[in-house]
This record gives C-alpha cells, structure tokens and sequence, in this order.
C-alpha cells in the first residue's frame, strides 16, 4: 500500500510553512512501515497529474482548510482523474467542520477524517489495505455503496507522547526558508 499526502497551494499565503500536519500523519505511517510520501504545492513546483503517474499511490490523502478549500477539491478532482481507482481521502479543519455534507457535494472524495488524524488516518489505511470494513475507524466519514455514514468521533491521544516527531524528512525543508524551523502546539 502506498500514500501520497498533498497540502494544496494557497493564495492567500505569503508565508511558506511546512505542512507539519501532513508530517504527524506521515511519522505515524512510517513507524508502521507504510510507504508515504508527501507532496506540498505551496512550495513545490509539480505538475499533479505527472506526480501521481509516477507515484502511483493506493491512497491520496488531502490536507483543507477554510483558506485553500478550493484549490484542495481541484487537487481532489486532479487525483480522481488520474487515478480513478485510488482512495482519495480529505482531513484538516475544513472537512472536519463539514464531514458527512462535503462526501454529498464531491463525488471525487471517498472519505473525512474529522478531528485529530494521527491514528484514525494510519487506522483507515490498515483497514484498506487488509480489505477490511471502514466501519470501524473512529473519526471516519465514507461512503458505502451509496450510502454515507458517520462513524464514532476520534478518542483523544493521550498521553501525547505517543505521536512520533513529524516526518520532516518527507518534506523539502529547504523550501520553506527561515520558516523552516516552526513547530505546531
């Protein structure tokens, strides 16, 4: 099972920061030996299609928030089109605020992770990869068949320490210039 995590580009930010949360999810993943790589299109000039061609990956994970919601569903629909037979799953605050509305408007999203991701995302792509039931994955809104259901909201992490350092060596940490160094609280 392979994942690539994009953090869509934004408009409307002039400063570049690295998507530590792409990162958390990414440490997650790797300490349980699933191959992921992450895609920032805030600092990286990529062409989608190409990137995912290459790449080829079973799941497409895809950060949103208020501010880049539309340029996260051209991503979701970019995936979708190059890949039609990936999973293509949406997480961050703006999916979290719409869970089981956003899967009804965007046919090309096949899952919310809603709240924190760090295990419920490593708990779905364990779920996939294994064939089995979604049902299962707290935090998780999916549709089955055609019908979208809303599973139990995600268990706080506690204690905290339990979520590995963020995978910053997934990310081009060059890029982001003095920024570079930010940490998320």
């Amino acid at each position: 099972m392979k994942v690539v995590l994009i953090q869509p580009p934004s408009q409307n930010q002039p400063l570049k920061v690295p998507p530590l949360g792409l990162a958390y999810l990414a440490a997650v993943l790797k300490e349980n030996n699933i191959a992921v790589k992450i895609l920032d299109l805030t600092v990286e000039n990529t062409p989608l299609d190409t990137y995912l061609s290459k790449e080829k990956p079973d799941i497409i994970g895809v950060s949103a928030m208020l501010t880049n919601a539309r340029n996260a569903f051209e991503v979701t629909k970019q995936a979708k089109q190059a890949l039609p037979k990936s999973f293509v799953v949406m997480g961050g605050a703006y999916p979290s605020m719409m869970g089981a509305s956003l899967l009804a408007r965007h046919s090309e999203v096949d899952a919310v992770v809603v709240g924190e991701a760090d295990y419920s995302f490593h708990k779905l792509v364990y779920q996939l990869q294994n064939n089995k039931k979604l049902d299962t994955v707290d935090g998780l809104v999916f549709r089955d068949n055609n019908t979208i259901k809303t599973n139990s909201p995600p268990k706080p992490i506690s204690p905290l320490d339990l979520i590995p350092y963020p995978a910053r060596d997934e990310l081009k940490m060059g890029l982001y210039g003095e920024n570079a160094g930010v940490i998320f609280t």
